[in-house]
């Protein structure tokens, strides 16, 4: 395992024992935070367990210029 798979799942564990979430989602949060970057989900679980800034519901997702994503 290289460092960066090793970091991913350190934290990827810590998250899901920490935020009492599964191993699939906390690994989508774990890459986020590592990555510094936004998680935008449509488990709502997920959104109201870590309460951190870069795990957002996807309804609160906006383009680049301020609009919403296209629905269906």
């Amino acid at each position: 395992m290289n460092t960066s798979s090793g970091k991913l799942a350190l934290k990827t564990i810590e998250i899901a024992y920490k935020y009492g979430i599964t191993i699939y989602h906390a690994a989508y949060v774990a890459l986020a935070m590592i990555r510094d970057a936004i998680l935008y989900t449509a488990d709502e679980e997920t959104v109201s367990k870590i309460s951190k800034g870069n795990v957002k519901h996807l309804k609160e997702f906006r383009t680049s210029n301020g609009t919403r994503g296209r629905h269906s």
